[in-house]
């Protein structure tokens, strides 16, 4: 079925494919083969399970930033989620976000996008670690970013494909955030017994 976020992937592989069918052999394998299909159920867990994971990789990777984000409720859910829902077609230049379709595609794999996201953030770090007004900085990372040359944006994607992260780390993160999912769990049905 149908969730909001999969007509901007579905679009991008209509334009860029010649035929109809060869874009919904490539939905399913991005759906299937890549997991994006995790991303639109109904509970939309993966995705909240990688918006922690975004959260964790940037206070390892850029914990000024973190802190400062943090200071003013700032999460990854107000600037990264259609990052992960649409493959950043919706705000980015759609020749980069074809690219970034094309490495999920070929590797079957979500990773880039994490990867990117997190090189995305670093690359703002300067001009958002300056602002202290909420609206300002995310306004800063969801307009700011998107509007750079594509040419720089292209050498970010680079830059976040050769970073260490790798499914192996994202899987061991999964394993923590399950745990105090659960935690979480249990300590509301005690509460409540």
């Amino acid at each position: 079925s149908y969730c909001q976020g999969m007509n901007f992937v579905c679009g991008m592989l209509l334009m860029y494919l010649e035929r109809e069918d060869e874009a919904f052999d490539a939905l399913c394998s991005l759906m299937f083969a890549a997991g994006l299909r995790e991303y639109y159920l109904p509970d939309m867990d993966m995705l909240q399970l990688r918006l922690w994971q975004l959260e964790r990789l940037l206070r390892e990777r850029c914990p000024r930033l973190a802190a400062h984000l943090a200071s003013f409720g700032i999460g990854p859910v107000l600037y990264a989620s259609a990052w992960f829902l649409t493959l950043f077609s919706t705000e980015y230049p759609l020749r980069f976000a074809s690219r970034v379709l094309d490495i999920v595609l070929a590797e079957r794999s979500m990773l880039c996008v994490m990867q990117l996201g997190l090189q995305l953030l670093e690359e703002t770090a300067a001009h958002a670690l300056q602002m202290h007004d909420f609206e300002e900085i995310v306004v800063h990372i969801r307009s700011w970013l998107p509007s750079l040359p594509l040419e720089d944006l292209h050498e970010i994607l680079t830059a976040a494909l050769l970073t260490d992260l790798t499914q192996a780390k994202l899987d061991k993160l999964e394993v923590e955030y399950r745990a105090e999912m659960e935690a979480g769990r249990e300590e509301r049905e005690a509460r409540r017994a």
